[in-house]
C-alpha cells in the first residue's frame, strides 16, 4: 500500500511539472480545427507528445489538466483539452466536463 501511495504522491507531482510544457515539445500539434468532420467511433490519440505522456497517468492527471485549463498560456490549454477529452472518453470520466463548457462560454464573451 506504501508503494502505490508514493507512486500517486511522485506521479501528481511530476504532472504538475510536466503540464508546463503542453504545447512546447515537437511540431506535431494542431495549429487549427481540421475541415473535415470526425469520423471515427474512438477518441483520437493526442498529437502532442506531452498529452500523450501525461493520458498515461488516467485520470488523476485531470485535476492538474483542470488547473491548465485557468493559468495556461493558449497553446497548453488547447493540448489540456485534448488530452482531458482521451482521459474522459478511455476512463468513462465526465467530471472535467463543465470546466470545457464554462470556458468556451467565458472566452466566448
Amino acid at each position: 500500500m506504501t508503494g502505490l501511495l508514493l507512486t500517486k504522491y511522485s506521479s501528481s507531482l511530476w504532472i504538475g511539472e510536466t503540464i508546463e510544457y503542453l504545447g512546447k515539445v515537437g511540431k506535431n500539434q494542431y495549429k487549427e480545427l481540421p475541415d473535415k468532420p470526425f469520423d471515427k467511433n474512438n477518441y483520437p490519440l493526442p498529437r502532442d507528445i506531452i498529452s500523450r505522456t501525461i493520458c498515461k497517468v488516467g485520470i488523476p492527471a485531470l485535476k492538474h489538466l483542470r488547473e491548465c485549463l485557468y493559468t495556461g498560456s493558449y497553446e497548453q490549454i488547447l493540448e489540456a483539452i485534448d488530452a482531458i477529452g482521451f482521459i474522459s472518453f478511455y476512463e468513462y470520466d465526465n467530471s472535467r466536463q463543465n470546466d470545457i463548457i464554462i470556458l468556451k462560454v467565458c472566452k466566448s464573451h
